[in-house]
Parts: structure tokens; sequence; C-alpha cells
């Protein structure tokens, strides 16, 4: 069986027993959503997350790196929050990295 048609097998059992549920199941409905980005092709995501530091002064930083180093060396405590994830477009995809200064050709 090749690994498309196993996939395929799969995401039919999942939702067969996911519609059993009455539609509950959080981790089973992610496991749905996962396999059908695969069979469906390329599927682009986009993760907000928001970063808080507590210190005992200004905290100060130029890039993530000095983020992490604060709160896992340094003398700041950290924790981060997802705020949203979703599946983007490939257009919406492109026009986000752009936003970001970043280059969409690893599109391609």
């Amino acid at each position: 069986m090749s690994d498309i048609t196993t996939k395929q097998a799969r995401l039919e059992a999942l939702e067969a027993q996911f519609e059993a549920q009455g539609g509950r199941g959080v981790e089973l409905a992610e496991e749905i959503d996962t396999l059908r980005a695969e069979l469906e092709g390329n599927q682009f995501y986009r993760t907000v997350i928001t970063v808080e530091v507590l210190t005992n002064e200004p905290f100060f930083f130029e890039n993530l790196a000095d983020v992490h180093y604060a709160v896992t060396e340094g003398h700041a405590s950290g924790t981060f929050f997802v705020e949203s994830e979703e599946t983007v477009t490939e257009e919406t995809m492109r026009e986000l990295l752009i936003a970001q200064g970043s280059d969409p050709e690893f599109l391609s």
C-alpha cells in the first residue's frame, strides 16, 4: 500500500471515529486536519505567539535570541502564549513574508 493510500485509509477511519463520537475530540480533529493537509499538498501555517518577560528593570532586546538568553540564563522570567494558529493560502503566505521583510521565493 502506498503512503498516500495509507494516509487516505487512516483519514477515513479517523473521520468515522470522529463522527461516532459526535464530533468531539480536539486531538482527533487536529490529526484529521493534518492528514487532510498532507493529502491536499502544500499547506502554509501562521502562528502568532506572545512572549511575556518579567524583570526588575526595563527589558531591552534586539532579537529572539536575546529574549531566550534573558529567560534561560539571565535575570528574567518568561513564558509564551500561542495567540492564534491558522492555515493560510499561498498568496497570503507571500504577503505575510513580504510584510516581515522575508523572501517569499522559498515557496517555489
